[in-house]
């Protein structure tokens, strides 16, 4: 089912034009990027996840109701937006069961998005590439994801 359910996304990120969601599906923690970011975007975040042992979790790059049909596909426990437009695309979706606001959030800092699903706003990877303080400070709300560990 679940291998069916990611063909299907990987399907409308074609349609939209969007690059395919990464890593396993199955994973307890999906990471919402900006749709527009760039292969040194991506490669950072990917030595970042491995660094804090999450190599294997899930990058989608949708918004409306393609994010909300992934949200509801891989059913995750974390939800992690980069930046504020994923921030904003996340809040969009309208999820039913949404307690609080992703654009509301202060990045680096846990919060109960769903009574299931925990929720972490991470400030944009992007721009912490070129500037040392925006890479700090990136890099200290990402660490907030080291040592996750779902049994």
């Amino acid at each position: 089912m679940l291998r069916a359910q990611s063909s299907r996304l990987a399907r409308l990120a074609d349609e939209y034009g969007l690059p395919r969601p990464l890593g396993d599906p199955a994973s307890a923690v999906l990471l919402v990027m900006e749709p527009d970011a760039g292969p040194r975007a991506l490669e950072a975040l990917s030595l970042s996840l491995d660094a804090v042992g999450l190599r294997n979790a899930s990058v989608c790059f949708f918004s409306g109701e393609s994010l909300a049909l992934c949200i509801l596909t891989l059913q995750p426990r974390v939800l992690v937006a980069v930046g504020d437009v994923p921030a904003r695309a996340v809040d969009s979706v309208h999820f039913p069961l949404a307690r609080n606001d992703f654009s509301q959030a202060t990045p680096g800092e846990w919060f109960d998005w769903t009574a299931s699903i925990l929720g972490l706003l991470l400030p944009p990877i992007s721009p912490a590439l070129d500037d040392p303080i925006r890479k700090r400070r990136f890099w200290s709300a990402f660490l907030r994801l080291r040592g996750l560990r779902f049994s």
